[in-house]
């Protein structure tokens, strides 16, 4: 029984070092190594001119959720805020 579940967690701990290997070089950036913006690298003056145009009217729409402690929630769960003091 010892020698099975020693060998399942030496698998299990193969399995998932080879995993964290591989998430390394899962896909490269086109923008190099260390990039943070990723595709808004993309973003230039001319692709806001061209999205500009695309606009017909000057409405806003807004995509905000207000939170409420009295919105519904599944289970046990409750909304709170929690201030932090300004740490």
């Amino acid at each position: 029984m010892i020698k099975k579940t020693v060998g399942a967690f030496c698998v299990a701990a193969l399995l998932g070092s080879g995993a964290a290997v591989a998430q390394d070089k899962w896909y490269p950036s086109p923008f190099g190594k260390d990039d943070q913006a990723g595709r808004s690298n993309l973003m230039t003056p001319d692709q806001v001119k061209k999205a500009m145009g695309y606009i017909k009217q000057g409405k806003t729409i807004s995509l905000a959720r207000t939170y409420s402690d009295k919105m519904p929630l599944f289970g046990h769960r409750v909304f709170a805020t929690r201030g932090t003091n300004g740490l």
